[in-house]
């Protein structure tokens, strides 16, 4: 029996300010972990967003999927998965994944798989695609499919380069396939935390390296350009911090990007309004820590980072959007002290609260913003042997391995690698012979404290 439950989308307990606070109660959660609500999806065709996750009761009623149009809110009847990762439209009705594959025509559900595992789901070239992992008695693997005549067609081999762990996202970007995530596989080592195929084999995405258990989240193209964002580090070789964006040739910074000390940083990217929005665990914007509360909401307005004046009480994981308005949900069961459980409304316009200084190159290039009088080079131009003087600081800091990184001027890595740094002693050297003449910068980080210099190699 179908039944629809309609919610005014006017909350009675609105708050003035930033949030406004919505009348769902997500309960019943289905997963450990997990804040509710995981997944929003805007379907231009039926002009409504689909709210999902692991939440499986709103209030009192069993609802797993809410439908949010001009209208306000629908609670839709149960889907038959337990959970949702993601959503889609495809040849005229909405795909969930999750334990399985269902859809959902508008009046009724339909289970088609309840065998194999699905993960993020993409339309290309009237093809539904998916990150799937595939059981059977043979085996499970792990790969990029295709779903055709009512089964999974696995494409590309991409179980080849996948190792144990399931890729987050996938995408296509100048007519070639993308996946991210953990991807370490010790048959293909050049290729780390992203691939992509270029019609003949899997490579590596410009080098992209990460020397930690860290791993690339998220996959977005945005004016022709590919931005990936995780949990990366460059202290660690990554080309930025927690996010960088790729035009298929090179890497290019976002000013200092954002990161956490020792753990995730980027969940989620929405553009908004013209501007990149990003979420998740960080507590540092382009250099900057922010204060006690803050917990992972800035936006990156193509030439700058921006705070948005927001604080919360756990981690904002994901980001949904309604034609014009923006919907953050997470862990949280406030934002600036405002009682706001799982999910809210951006109602704050264009506010800001405090941004960095602006990219005068746009992003393209980076010049370092750290103070480089306590740290020196000589000879300087190098021809061989670079001297490397560093301060107290950074000698006396609680960490005993720097991270040494030589960047060409379009913030892109050449080079880098972990020395061990004391407090008796800040002074070390590097051979330069394997650089081209031109000019550098040198960047020595030990997680704690960064400090960069320019360089010219003769």
């Amino acid at each position: 029996m179908l039944f629809l439950c309609i919610i005014s989308m006017i909350s009675a307990n609105a708050q003035q300010g930033l949030w406004q606070s919505l009348p769902l109660d997500f309960n019943d959660i289905y997963l450990s972990n997990t804040s509710g609500p995981e997944v929003m999806y805007y379907d231009s065709v039926a002009d409504a967003s689909y709210i999902a996750g692991t939440f499986q009761k709103i209030g009192g009623t069993l609802c797993n999927v809410v439908e949010l149009d001009e209208n306000g809110f629908t609670l839709l009847p149960p889907s038959p998965l337990p959970y949702t990762y993601d959503v889609a439209r495809y040849h005229g009705k909405l795909y969930f994944s999750g334990p399985g594959l269902a859809t959902w025509d508008g009046l009724t559900w339909a289970l088609l798989d309840s065998v194999n595992d699905v993960g993020k789901l993409m339309i290309h070239n009237d093809s539904l695609w998916a990150l799937v992992s595939l059981h059977s008695d043979s085996g499970n693997i792990t790969t990029v499919a295709t779903w055709k005549n009512d089964s999974w067609i696995n494409m590309y081999h991409a179980d080849t380069i996948i190792g144990e762990w399931t890729p987050y996202d996938l995408t296509f970007y100048k007519n070639e396939l993308y996946i991210a995530g953990n991807i370490n596989n010790i048959q293909h080592l050049e290729i780390n935390e992203i691939a992509r195929f270029d019609g003949t084999r899997w490579r590596d995405v410009g080098n992209f390296q990460d020397g930690s258990l860290d791993d690339v989240r998220k996959l977005l193209v945005w004016q022709d350009t590919l931005y990936v964002a995780g949990a990366f580090e460059e202290a660690n070789g990554s080309p930025g911090n927690g996010i960088a964006k790729w035009d298929g040739h090179n890497w290019h910074r976002l000013n200092d990007g954002v990161w956490q000390n020792g753990g995730p940083a980027i969940t989620d990217i929405k553009v908004f309004n013209n501007e990149l929005y990003a979420c998740g665990w960080f507590y540092w914007v382009d250099g900057i820590q922010q204060g006690l509360g803050f917990h992972g909401f800035a936006k990156w307005d193509g030439n700058r980072w921006c705070t948005l004046g927001t604080t919360a009480n756990n981690v904002p994981f994901t980001m949904g959007l309604f034609k014009d308005s923006l919907f953050l949900m997470g862990g949280f069961d406030s934002l600036n002290n405002q009682p706001m459980r799982y999910m809210a409304k951006w109602i704050g316009g264009d506010y800001t609260d405090s941004c960095s200084r602006p990219d005068t190159t746009t992003g393209i290039t980076y010049q370092p913003v750290l103070a480089t009088k306590s740290l020196s080079v000589f000879p300087n131009p190098a021809t061989g042997w670079l001297n490397i003087q560093y301060d107290a600081p950074m000698a006396a800091a609680t960490e005993p391995l720097a991270q040494i990184s030589i960047l060409d001027l379009t913030g892109r890595l050449i080079q880098a690698k972990s020395v061990k740094i004391f407090k008796r002693d800040n002074h070390f050297r590097l051979n330069t012979t394997g650089l081209s003449p031109g000019m550098y910068f040198l960047e020595i980080s030990n997680g704690k404290t960064r400090r960069t210099v320019k360089f010219v190699k003769r």
